[in-house]
């Protein structure tokens, strides 16, 4: 599956296709930016994740993130990007596996006039109401959970301490961010600082002659294999960092259900005991509508 360009419908390539039995299909111009699976889902993490090497190769120390740099990191850049689920998203967001004519044909119709549509009601499924998403692990997810938190129908005090408690949720969830991004640049440096006062001390063999060339080598050895054990202290530090962040999301999402547990059977609570007041309450009522009488 291809876009028409003449560069891929060469002669060559098509008889190659058709002796190992490959069935080539072109798709239409002007529309692989919604029916091509790599440019729907996953250029975008492509682009996300060489950003992020090249940050990363700046903050260690690489004023020029090269050929070499780029082939370097191009096998961690493709781990990353070309996940089992995200190609399996790009075919299904693009409507070709599973097969769905009507995926193309949205998005042919936001390029066309708008059509009026009578509004649908909403099913509301009774299993999802109390259904809770994933761990949020980012302050991005976290602020869309309070989002979805804020559409919740509670009293107003609790709204409110909902509300505070989030707030504080999302600013130790920055804080710890900053301080990880700092401590990680701060790493960096250290090693980049130590690497350039390395290249000024010497270096001889206790006996012998030793050439320039030799020298330089060993140098460069001591150099790189510096350079691997810091930046391998600082990916574990990284890690360890990562695991602590991930362990306070799981402690905020536990306070969030527990949270809900607690208004919920509050609310039960509430309703249980509407019919014993009522009950309490007639009998006073009917003896002043008795006095009054």
């Amino acid at each position: 599956m291809l876009d028409g360009h003449g560069s891929h419908c060469t002669y060559e390539f098509v008889d190659h296709c058709n002796q190992h039995q490959i069935i080539v299909f072109c798709l239409p111009p002007h529309a692989i930016h919604f029916l091509q699976s790599l440019d729907v889902v996953l250029f975008q993490p492509y682009k996300h994740y060489h950003g992020e090497a090249i940050n990363q190769a700046t903050c260690t120390g690489c004023p020029d993130f090269n050929k070499i740099e780029f082939l370097a990191s191009l096998a961690t850049i493709r781990k990353n990007t070309f996940k089992q689920h995200s190609i399996l998203s790009g075919f299904r967001k693009t409507g070709l596996v599973p097969f769905n004519l009507e995926i193309a044909f949205a998005r042919l119709r936001e390029f066309g006039p708008p059509v009026p549509k009578t509004p649908s009601p909403i099913a509301e499924d009774a299993s999802e109401e109390h259904s809770w998403p994933a761990t949020p692990l980012t302050i991005r997810t976290l602020k869309k959970q309070r989002k979805k938190l804020k559409q919740l129908e509670l009293p107003s005090n609790v709204q409110e301490q909902l509300k505070q408690f989030v707030k504080g949720s999302i600013a130790q969830a920055t804080t710890g961010q900053l301080m990880a991004d700092n401590l990680a640049k701060t790493k960096a440096a250290e090693v980049a600082r130590a690497v350039r006062q390395g290249k000024t001390k010497k270096w001889t063999q206790k006996g012998g002659v030793v050439s320039a060339q030799t020298a330089r080598r060993l140098i460069r050895e001591q150099e790189d294999l510096a350079l691997e054990q810091a930046l391998e202290k600082e990916q574990r530090t990284q890690e360890r960092a990562k695991k602590k962040q991930e362990r306070e999301a799981e402690k905020t999402r536990r306070r969030l259900a527990k949270l809900a547990d607690r208004l919920r059977k509050k609310e039960e609570k509430e309703e249980e005991a509407k019919p014993k007041k009522q009950a309490r309450e007639e009998p006073k009522a009917q003896r002043q509508l008795e006095k009054e009488a």
